[in-house]
């Protein structure tokens, strides 16, 4: 596909879709919708806070209840978006389809954001991040497409005449390159997050680690150091923990049901209630260093092992965004016995 062809395409998705991609603002890349096709361009930096809201909202509207109809009320038809759907993502990297595949495993029977998946799109890019933050970071190979969840994906050739070659991920990805009328695209069939040979091993070997050779000073010298600002959580594009609550009306016994994004570092997340309202609440958490371990170990140990998808892309957004200069490929160092803990 010419630059031109390119272009024309995005003009025919946004007839039917509203379409978000990276923009490159000042000193940092957002995420933004496109008012015309010559807004687009794709690039090799990552957005500072990802895709995750676009499919997880950070506040969602579950449902509506009624005391006198709850009975009667299904959460997927009385579902409340206020996201502007149905939209593109347009110029997902390795690392955030990578994190996508996550919540595929672990929403997976969650209406709600099938919901949303449903009404999405998803366009990779071959380009890598380029940014210092990123670890681990490898040269694109087109086998990893059979492993990444996409509908269609560029593959970016920037000194070729066909500047993209095109390859599709879904049976929706190829209706809209049929329809669109262009049918020189390669079809990747998903075969799941994981090579033949399992997790990567830099990933498997963090994990194992966590695991069987616990070192406190690490966590000790991390809760000391951490804030518990939860800005890393934001960041992170594999965090999706959250809150449940339902908000009543002015109407009696009628209200919304509404769940929203949270961290593991803020104090009320891990508070129990007890038998008694007026006693302080129990916390399974009580120190910064066992939040920080809840953290790592929920991303290297827990969703490895309950979503069979490691909960670490290596985009290094948790280090960027720390006011106190945490940098995490540091610190999976030290976890592997190749930094000293000071």
């Amino acid at each position: 596909m010419t630059e031109n062809q390119f272009q024309n395409f995005i003009k025919f998705l946004q007839k039917d879709y509203n379409i978000y991609v990276p923009v490159k603002e000042a000193s940092e890349v957002v995420i933004k919708r496109i008012e015309s096709s010559v807004d687009v361009e794709v690039i090799h930096e990552l957005p500072l806070h990802g895709w995750k809201k676009f499919l997880m909202p950070s506040c969602h509207a579950m449902f509506n209840f009624d005391k006198e109809k709850l009975d009667y009320i299904s959460p997927v038809v009385e579902a409340i978006h206020e996201l502007p759907l149905p939209q593109i993502l347009l110029g997902v990297s390795t690392l955030d389809l990578r994190a996508m595949a996550l919540y595929n495993q672990a929403f997976e029977k969650d209406p709600w954001y099938q919901d949303i998946k449903k009404k999405t799109i998803i366009i990779g890019q071959s380009l890598a991040p380029k940014d210092k933050y990123s670890f681990w970071i490898e040269k694109f190979e087109e086998d990893q497409l059979e492993h990444l969840p996409f509908d269609i994906f560029i593959v970016v050739k920037p000194d070729n005449k066909d500047k993209y070659k095109i390859f599709t991920g879904s049976e929706d990805g190829q209706r809209l390159l049929d329809k669109y009328g262009d049918k020189n695209y390669e079809h990747a069939d998903y075969v799941g997050p994981n090579r033949e040979e399992g997790f990567d091993k830099r990933m498997n070997d963090v994990r194992e680690a966590m695991k069987n050779k616990h070192n406190q000073k690490i966590w000790d010298d991390l809760g000391r150091r951490c804030i518990e600002c939860g800005k890393c959580t934001i960041a992170c594009p594999t965090c999706f923990c959250f809150d449940i609550f339902d908000t009543p009306t002015k109407e009696k016994n009628q209200g919304t049901r509404e769940r929203s994004s949270t961290s593991c570092f803020y104090q009320e997340f891990s508070e129990v209630a007890g038998a008694n309202p007026q006693a302080s609440k129990n916390k399974f958490l009580k120190t910064t260093a066992e939040r920080i371990f809840f953290w790592y170990e929920h991303h290297f140990v827990r969703m490895p092992d309950d979503y069979g998808v490691v909960g670490c892309v290596a985009c290094g957004r948790c280090s960027k965004v720390c006011p106190v200069n945490i940098d995490i490929f540091k610190e999976i160092r030290k976890i592997l016995g190749q930094l000293e803990v000071k």
